[in-house]
């Protein structure tokens, strides 16, 4: 009886610990990658950004956030995010 106990215990233990990896993936990206993010306004292009990097989405909020050369730059609103690879 212990035993069995102990076995569903570490299966579900197991599976916990997955899901955890599995948000941590999907919310951080760990590998750079070649983007280009177009911001509208109004219907009509207004900043082109193109950089390689990590693109990451803001907690709790519509909006992503990256490093463009050495400045840290905030969007939201209106975007069409592209990854070339």
């Amino acid at each position: 009886m212990k035993t069995k106990l102990l076995f569903i215990s570490s299966i579900l233990l197991l599976s916990s610990c997955q899901k955890s990896i599995e948000g941590f993936k999907k919310n951080f990206q760990t590998t750079d990658r070649d983007y280009v993010i177009e911001q509208f306004s109004g219907g009509k292009l207004v900043k082109t950004y193109k950089f390689t990097g990590t693109l990451n989405d803001s907690k709790g909020s519509d909006g992503f956030y990256f490093y463009n050369r050495d400045t840290l730059v905030e969007l939201s609103g209106d975007l069409i995010i592209k990854s070339t690879n």
